[in-house]
């Protein structure tokens, strides 16, 4: 869909550029090349055709540099002097263990909750046991819980929250296997969605990683 849409744009691209697609799960990477004798030359050639895609794009463009989404949460975190912590279900800490995984992250990373059972939900984070009851543990209400009270644990500006079902059991016709709802938190406000991803458990735990850490950048990139 992504190469339909802008088509007419690669299509008048000039022999010496090249555009590649570089799709992971949740995430799209667009890595423009060039071959030319004139290294001068090809370079501005590349920042302008960088900066088309960046317009065209607008807020769907994460970042303009080679970056994992981690590393761009980190970046602004770092940038507005923020801190973040996940409140984890269905992703098991995943979402802090990616966060983790690159160096220096204890700048702005506080700390996870890994709340797979309810009760974990209800005593550590303090999601009401009437939200449980009425909506269940995959429900916008219940996420949006949890991230207020991650943030109170452990004392964050931000957070990130995940509740769903990653399969391959669990799934019921109003909720099937895939269905993860996620919240983030930062000092705009909430943001929650439900989600419907596609395959296996390992694919519905990576997209949903992905989906909830790109959620918070989005967010975070509005506050300058």
């Amino acid at each position: 869909r992504l190469a339909m849409e802008i088509s007419d744009w690669e299509d008048a691209l000039p022999p010496y550029i090249h555009l590649a697609y570089l799709p992971k799960p949740g995430l799209i990477r667009l890595r423009l090349d060039g071959t030319h004798h004139d290294a001068e030359f090809i370079n501005q050639e590349l920042d302008q055709y960088k900066n088309e895609l960046i317009e065209r794009f607008g807020n769907d463009i994460l970042h303009d540099d080679d970056l994992t989404p981690p590393e761009i949460l980190l970046h602004h975190l770092n940038r507005l002097g923020f801190t973040v912590a996940t409140a984890e279900s269905c992703t098991g800490g995943n979402i802090a263990h990616q966060i983790t995984s690159i160096a220096g992250s204890s700048s702005a990373f506080m700390g996870s909750v890994v709340a797979y059972s309810n009760d974990v939900k209800h005593r550590v984070l303090g999601v009401k046991n009437e939200t449980l009851e009425a909506f269940g543990a995959v429900s916008i209400p219940t996420v949006e819980e949890m991230t207020q009270g991650v943030c109170q644990v452990i004392g964050t500006d931000c957070s990130i929250v995940t509740s769903g079902i990653a399969g391959p059991g669990g799934g019921t016709p109003d909720k099937p296997v895939g269905t993860v709802c996620i919240a983030v938190k930062s000092p705009n406000g909430i943001i929650s969605a439900t989600h419907h991803f596609p395959g296996n458990r390992s694919r519905v735990i990576d997209r949903a990683t992905t989906t909830a850490i790109v959620t918070l950048i989005k967010e975070l990139k509005s506050i300058k």
